[in-house]
């Protein structure tokens, strides 16, 4: 039975995803506009496009990086010491590096906001224990909607984080953090007023930081499974190199601002979010995941590659629907093949 506290954790754990990807997110608008505009002091003016394009690679990937190696150490922290305090020290972390992203952009400094998107990925990585969360307090019955709810707000920190970072660059670069730190103690404060023990029986668990690595070498060697990941593996990277220059093609070809760009995937993850959490139902039922698979990652490049037919905006506009439902296809199709082998293959 589902007590008071056991819904205050759930909710709790599900505002901390949203802020993970919120702080995800809101650099999307941002970071493009800071690194390729020559008056700002971030990089020496004579600084060339390429060299500007590979410290944004650098910017963007620095957070997921880190996360992929934290996630399997904050959920073996979570099983040995309960979830509760690893979860509350995260949020510390997360409120450090909005700290860290506020000073950075706000003297443009280029290293400090790479040591920002370090500590994010750092905190981030509490992802697992958030599953983790979810999992000890649902019912067999609830996994799926409360599952279904994480989802959800992973949708909604990548739909609200560029809205902000765009919005609130107006006022300056620095702004948006302004409100991510108010964010980030909004929900330390909640972690540590309702969150509650949901880990009743501590579980041993060696930590180990190699465990992501040793995970994802463990992948390519499933038979059965080895083919998905490396469909998945490739269809990722392809989609998020997209996600995270097409900013710059969106600037040089149409002078998009940091709120026009906020705006574009503000737009662009609500498509995604909605397809994945609405609209795939209906579809799935006529449809099988092999399918889905198949027509989301053909479709999906096909309307990528179709920008290149017209240059005008409008165009770019109406094809931001087919790319981002597509993409919603083939990630939810990897995980449902995934899912459907992956019981009998581990057993």
């Amino acid at each position: 039975m589902k007590t008071k506290s056991s819904k205050a954790s759930l909710y709790v754990a599900l505002f901390v995803i949203f802020m993970d990807f919120v702080g995800f997110a809101i650099i999307w608008p941002i970071f493009s506009p800071m690194l390729f505009d020559a008056s700002l002091p971030l990089l020496p003016s004579d600084t060339s496009p390429e060299v500007r394009g590979f410290w944004l690679g650098v910017l963007l990937s620095l957070a997921p990086l880190s996360q992929f190696f934290s996630s399997a150490v904050w959920g073996a922290i979570s099983d040995n010491l309960g979830r509760k305090k690893p979860l509350q020290f995260s949020l510390m972390v997360t409120c450090l590096g909005s700290i860290c992203s506020f000073f950075g952009a706000y003297f443009y400094s280029l290293w400090v906001i790479l040591l920002s998107r370090v500590i994010i990925g750092l905190a981030s990585g509490n992802i697992s224990i958030v599953q983790a969360t979810i999992a000890d307090i649902s019912t067999p019955e609830e996994k799926t909607k409360n599952f279904g709810l994480f989802g959800m707000m992973i949708g909604l920190g990548f739909t609200v984080g560029p809205l902000i970072g765009g919005s609130f660059s107006y006022y300056g670069y620095s702004t948006p953090f302004v409100l991510a730190i108010f964010l980030a103690a909004l929900n330390l404060i909640f972690a540590f007023g309702f969150f509650q023990e949901t880990l009743h029986f501590p579980i041993k668990t060696k930590i180990n930081w190699k465990a992501g690595l040793m995970n994802f070498k463990k992948a390519f060697h499933l038979e059965g499974l080895r083919t998905i990941f490396l469909v998945s593996f490739l269809a990722n990277f392809a989609w998020v190199f997209f996600v995270e220059f097409i900013p710059v093609y969106l600037i040089n070809q149409f002078h998009f601002s940091s709120m026009n760009l906020g705006l574009f995937f503000g737009v662009a993850s609500g498509i995604f979010a909605l397809n994945s959490g609405v609209l795939i139902r209906p579809v799935s039922k006529y449809l099988s995941a092999e399918t889905l698979l198949c027509g989301g990652l053909f479709l999906g490049g096909l309307s990528i590659l179709s920008i290149l037919l017209n240059d005008s905006l409008i165009w770019m506009w109406s094809l931001i629907v087919f790319m981002f439902s597509f993409c919603a296809y083939f990630s939810l199709s990897c995980n449902t093949l995934v899912s459907n082998r992956a019981s009998p293959q581990i057993e």
